[in-house]
């Protein structure tokens, strides 16, 4: 059957031909997506810490050929730089 010319031919293609199976995948693919969605919405709050900040920022530098660098200014990596002789550039990211 090549096009349904009746609206039985279409009723049959919908239950028992290939609309069947279009209508049996498109079902799974908008359930997955729907799931997907809620899980997404009600367990996602979004990084709450400041320290996960921090290891994203590191992240990222690491993602970009940077090393184990941060933008976060610790005053600790500060003191411990000072202590060497290097001198604080808020601009340059620091050693992690």
């Amino acid at each position: 059957m090549s096009r349904p010319r009746t609206a039985q031919e279409f009723v049959h293609w919908l239950e028992l031909g290939g609309g069947a199976r279009w209508i049996r995948t498109g079902a799974l693919v908008l359930g997955g997506l729907v799931l997907s969605l809620i899980v997404a919405w009600k367990q996602f709050h979004g990084p709450i810490t400041e320290a996960t900040f921090a290891q994203a920022d590191t992240g990222r530098h690491l993602a970009a050929g940077r090393g184990f660098a941060t933008s976060v200014n610790q005053p600790q990596a500060v003191a411990a730089l000072e202590q060497r002789g290097v001198s604080f550039n808020p601009a340059k990211p620091l050693p992690e």
